[in-house]
């Protein structure tokens, strides 16, 4: 296994979605297995934009993207610390069934602080590391609101590019850095 460290975060351009495309099984847990968010930290972490490679980048530095996967359940905590509050509970599988996989945001000697999948968007918190394996993304999503398009990148190509519906002035369209947590594949190729 290969692992990757993180520098300092850099800054995505705004619109860049993560996305780790990950095989899932079909059916899942029921929920009693779902993500569980503890009471809300004082004051609400939110996660910073992944990092990104900069161009022209040794093969050896980071991915544009860290994933941690779990096998197991993991807690989530408000700081790198064994003693710092408990934020949320999350099993080592999806809604879905899918396998548990996270966005590195950030990394500290024995912890990687992840985006986390439950309310508010853009929570975050920090597990230990050796409860994670840590691989590259290899594809991302941009979405351009203005000109209403949607484009799939693997590494630096890319491999789908489609027009794409956005919000109403009152229910406007939400930006910023998200994960794909579960491949949903549907029994109809022709549907939506």
């Amino acid at each position: 296994m290969r692992r990757f460290p993180l520098a300092p975060l850099a800054r995505l351009p705004p619109l860049l979605l993560a996305l780790s495309l990950l095989l899932g099984a079909c059916g899942g847990p029921g929920p009693e297995d779902r993500a569980r968010l503890s009471e809300p930290p004082a004051t609400s972490e939110v996660a910073p934009s992944p990092t990104t490679t900069p161009p022209g980048a040794e093969e050896d530095e980071e991915p544009a993207t860290v994933i941690a996967r779990a096998e197991t359940a993991l807690t989530v905590r408000t700081a790198p610390d064994v003693d710092a509050s408990v934020i949320a509970e999350l099993p080592a599988t999806t809604e879905f069934g899918s396998p548990r996989a996270l966005l590195v945001t950030e990394r500290r000697p024995g912890w990687v602080r992840v985006q986390l999948p439950v309310r508010p968007n853009g929570s975050a918190g920090w597990v230990p590391e050796g409860a994670v394996e840590l691989v590259a993304g290899t594809h991302r999503v941009e979405v351009d609101v203005a000109t209403r398009r949607l484009t799939v990148f693997a590494g630096d190509a890319v491999v789908l590019e489609t027009a794409v519906a956005v919000g109403a002035p009152d229910a406007p369209t939400p930006t910023g850095t998200f994960a794909v947590i579960d491949r949903l594949q549907s029994p109809d190729p022709a549907s939506p």
